[in-house]
């Protein structure tokens, strides 16, 4: 979790991402399951050994999670 100081710097950054995403009609849900099935996707990564792929699949699929956050709010 973040804690107040971070969350306020990071929100700010991903605001004006996060309303370009509503102009272009993309919603918290699409956020939600694009992160799921990169997380699934990540999970296997993990279990085959990739572990670079797997490291750069989890960063984004934080990233993901952020921007779902940003959206919904």
């Amino acid at each position: 979790m973040l804690d107040g100081r971070l969350r306020a710097t990071v929100s700010r950054g991903l605001t004006p991402i996060g309303h370009g995403l509503e102009r272009a009609g993309v919603g918290p849900d699409v956020l939600t399951l694009l992160g799921l099935v990169m997380s699934v996707g990540t999970a296997l990564l993990i279990g085959s050994g990739h572990l670079i792929w797997a490291v750069i699949g989890l960063t984004l699929s934080g990233l993901v999670d952020l921007l779902d956050g940003t959206v919904a709010r």
